[in-house]
């Protein structure tokens, strides 16, 4: 059987780090983003013959460590990808998560967003077994196919648009600010 190659969907994933890609080092015994492994460990064990994943690599840190700065870097690669008009999925660190997705809706004009670009994250790094890595991943990626142009979160089979959601402490998931 053939796939029907006009059905393809071709999304960019756009890494910046954050829990979902810590890796354990064992010389310190800390866990720590390096560049990341998203493209060599998880996109070969997923079965998505109707989407084209182009992972583009934009930082290597916990989100409690990025600043402006890198918060300016993530915007220009995002307005920069938005103009190809292809969903985004962004994986970002989870505790300051809601002020990256404020940053760009104040910086990224609505008219530059033609396609969705989903934010999502992790509590447990991807290679750890109980990890909710793969499955916010997998959910993002659907969240890109179905919603309409815009910014969002998907995490734990929940979507939220813009900066409408906080990180719950106590559930370690995401709640509507209101």
């Amino acid at each position: 059987m053939t796939i029907d190659t006009s059905k393809i969907e071709k999304i960019y994933l756009v890494t910046t780090g954050g829990t979902i890609e810590k890796t354990y080092d064992e010389s310190n015994g800390l866990l720590v983003n390096y560049p990341s492994e998203i493209q060599n460990r998880l996109l070969p064990k997923l079965r998505l013959p109707y989407s084209q994943i182009e992972v583009k690599k934009v930082l290597a840190k916990d989100s409690l460590d990025m600043n402006d700065e890198d918060r300016k870097i993530l915007v220009g690669s995002l307005r920069e990808l938005a103009k190809e008009g292809r969903p985004i999925l962004v994986l970002h660190g989870t505790d300051t998560m809601d002020l990256s997705v404020t940053h760009c809706q104040e910086q990224i004009p609505q008219e530059e967003i033609q396609r969705p670009i989903v934010f999502t994250g992790a509590m447990r790094p991807l290679e750890f077994e109980n990890s909710d890595a793969l499955q916010n991943i997998i959910e993002g990626l659907m969240v890109c196919r179905l919603v309409t142009p815009g910014l969002y979160l998907s995490f734990h089979g929940r979507t939220f648009k813009g900066p409408s959601f906080i990180k719950n402490f106590k559930t370690m998931t995401f709640d509507d600010k209101n």
